[in-house]
């Protein structure tokens, strides 16, 4: 299963996990950019976003400590309604910084709403999350709903 496999799928919630690490590479290099000027703050919480981020999307980050806590914290993120109610919260805490100044931080701030979306579409669709194979996830997953009693499509009666 390829990434043109993953972008065909149309689960919303491999393409919310995408958007989410671009998420990621544009929060941390635009806050280490603004992180000189009247935005430090912010500056400083991107980049603790960004790996907060970078923990909870890509999971081979997590392997190496395996602890009962992590596994609790890593089973919770796991979740879709989590997922999109924090990047909603992060996509609104950098949007502020348009109060105090415009700058680049509004550019990660757009793509932190565009991954909420993605995972909300996903919850509302009631997909299951899939985690993309280049990050160490299993793919695309078979979500399509099938009536009780009703033979897959992919098989002949």
């Amino acid at each position: 299963m390829g990434c043109l496999d993953e972008l065909r799928s149309g689960q919303f919630s491999i393409y919310g996990q995408w958007v989410a690490i671009a998420s990621i590479v544009l929060l941390f290099i635009f806050s280490l950019v603004n992180i000189i000027g009247t935005l430090i703050i912010f500056a400083i919480l991107g980049i603790v976003i960004s790996i907060f981020m970078l923990l909870i999307e890509i999971p081979f980050f997590t392997v190496c400590c395996k602890t009962p806590l992590i596994m609790k914290s890593t089973a919770f993120f796991d979740k879709l309604w989590v997922r999109s109610i924090l990047y909603l919260a992060f996509g609104a805490l950098m949007m502020c910084t348009v109060a105090i100044k415009v700058s680049t931080l509004i550019v990660p701030a757009i793509t932190l709403l565009a991954a909420a979306l993605l995972y909300m579409t996903a919850l509302c669709k009631r997909e299951t999350r899939s985690a993309s194979t280049l990050t160490g996830g299993q793919g695309v997953v078979s979500n399509s709903y099938q009536p009780e009693g009703a033979a897959p499509q992919n098989q002949l009666v």
